[in-house]
């Protein structure tokens, strides 16, 4: 089975921040000894320790984040941006989002979400009404 990459770096701030030991998140996790914590915390890149993708689920809910937070990147996604500027703006804004939300009640932030994909909905139809009559002049 293949293995995904965790970044021990995230695993441990957060952990940190719930006051847990390796031991205890090892035992939450019901890995048994903290020695695969340790090793996942301590390595990274090339050298970093592979975990199966259960075990990542498990970890990841135990410390009360989706999955995604954890995992470590290899690569940086291609900017949905003109420019590298604009990348990282958006990069900040959405990261903003996330801390402002993260501590909402679950029924505020599905309001949030919901007013969120209105917005987004209501964007995208402008662009398409936009491009179909950019097609309709040029026809």
């Amino acid at each position: 089975m293949p293995k995904i990459m965790l970044d021990g770096e995230k695993i441990r701030q957060r952990r940190t921040e719930l006051d847990m030991s390796q031991a205890e998140l090892a035992e939450k996790c019901g890995l048994g000894g903290h020695s695969i914590i340790s090793k996942i915390e301590s390595q990274s890149g090339e050298s970093g320790h592979g975990v199966m993708l259960e075990t990542a689920g498990l970890i990841a809910d135990v410390l009360g984040v989706p999955i995604d937070v954890i995992v470590e990147r290899h690569y940086t996604p291609p900017p949905q941006a003109s420019t590298t500027n604009e990348y990282e703006i958006r990069h900040s804004q959405i990261k903003r989002i996330m801390d402002l939300a993260k501590d909402l009640p679950l029924e505020k932030l599905k309001f949030v979400l919901d007013v969120a994909e209105t917005q987004l909905y209501m964007h995208r139809q402008e662009a398409l009404e936009k491009e179909k009559a950019a097609q309709a002049s040029e026809d």
